[in-house]
């Protein structure tokens, strides 16, 4: 008997000793297939006309009609069908773009790099104007179907004097022969002026990560009308294109409102106070007061006002102005509607389904 128990024990030791030697063989097949999956090209591409180009993000635009692109300032346009939302050219005021196909065009698709103002689009002798809602992801349904079509670009506007943003800038042109589009095409419904829940996002990435559960499950699936509206633009800052990555993942988790987009300088601090020092609070307040009575939602949901989720300031600063902004469009001085409740985002809360009822008193 105790030499059996011996053996076990010494039995027992060997299999406890050779444990990391048996995971690190098992992990060399895994390894192997980690070393075969389609690679990821992150190099920097910089483009002198575009001034945009951080990151390599192709988009591989499945179903699109090839396309023949001209531009009349004899700008290189090859940049417009790189499939690539990181890089753009900059184009001046009356430049025209003819967009020509073998097969008929009934739709387009324009990824514009800046903020949109209206613009023309020319079939023949008709025009027509688009860019009503400012949509930096504009899906058309042409008004007829036709193998040649031209882009007037128009004057810039108030765009941000920074980065060389006092000119249009243009990142793609897709076209397509049939009204069934590929999913990833993103054909935008204007801001929702009847909301069951508006959510407060203080920066691109802050609706997936702290509010990503709000439109998969009361937009997507319970068929509830969702609005986003975030705090800060990125347009002057180095990421611009999280302008783009903002739109791209609202939709793919099912959002169907163009979101309202944001108006203060993106700004890291770690208080209120930090955050106080770039941004008026009263112009802060004021700003989402105005959204919510335009959107009139039921319940307005924002991010953690105590600690900024992870200590970001900005964050705490448009939450606590988001309690501001509810109370003074239930002020009797405005005498659109009451918000009916408000939903924090807080950190110490562990679950990301809140199965809350907008309807509920």
């Amino acid at each position: 008997m105790f030499i059996k128990e011996k053996a076990k024990k010494y039995i027992k030791n060997i299999c406890v000793s050779a444990m990391p030697f048996m995971l690190a063989f098992f992990m060399i097949p895994l390894n192997v297939f980690a070393a075969i999956k389609v690679p990821v090209d992150t190099s920097i591409e910089p483009n002198k006309d575009a001034g945009t180009d951080l990151y390599e993000s192709r988009c591989y635009y499945h179903n699109a009609l090839p396309l023949n692109i001209s531009i009349s300032s004899g700008q290189d346009s090859s940049v417009l069908h790189d499939e690539k939302y990181s890089t753009s050219i900059k184009l001046d005021e009356g430049t025209r773009i003819t967009v020509s196909s073998e097969t008929k065009m009934h739709g387009l698709y324009v990824i514009w790099d800046c903020m949109v103002p209206e613009w023309t689009l020319q079939i023949g002798e008709n025009s027509y104007t688009y860019g009503k809602y400012n949509f930096l992801h504009e899906y058309i349904e042409l008004p007829e179907e036709t193998n040649e079509l031209v882009i007037v670009i128009p004057n810039a506007g108030d765009q941000t004097p920074i980065k060389g943003l006092n000119k249009m800038r243009m990142s793609d042109i897709i076209a397509f022969d049939t009204p069934d589009v590929p999913v990833w095409v993103q054909k935008w419904e204007p801001p929702c002026e009847e909301a069951d829940i508006l959510a407060f996002s203080t920066h691109s990435d802050d609706e997936q990560i702290f509010l990503g559960g709000i439109t998969p499950i009361y937009q997507a699936e319970k068929n509830m009308r969702v609005q986003f509206a975030f705090f800060t633009t990125h347009w002057n800052t180095y990421e611009p294109i999280r302008e783009h990555e903002k739109l791209n993942g609202l939709w793919l988790a099912g959002a169907k409102y163009y979101p309202i987009m944001g108006i203060f300088e993106d700004a890291y601090s770690t208080t209120y106070e930090g955050a106080a020092q770039s941004i008026n609070e009263d112009e802060a307040a004021l700003f989402e007061t105005r959204i919510i009575r335009r959107v009139h939602p039921q319940v307005v949901v924002t991010q953690d006002y105590l600690k900024g989720e992870y200590g970001h300031g900005q964050h705490i600063f448009m939450a606590t102005n988001t309690i501001k902004a509810v109370e003074n469009a239930a002020d009797e001085n405005y005498d659109e509607y009451r918000a009916g409740r408000e939903e924090r985002h807080e950190r110490p809360r562990r679950r990301v389904r809140r199965d809350f009822d907008p309807f509920e008193d």
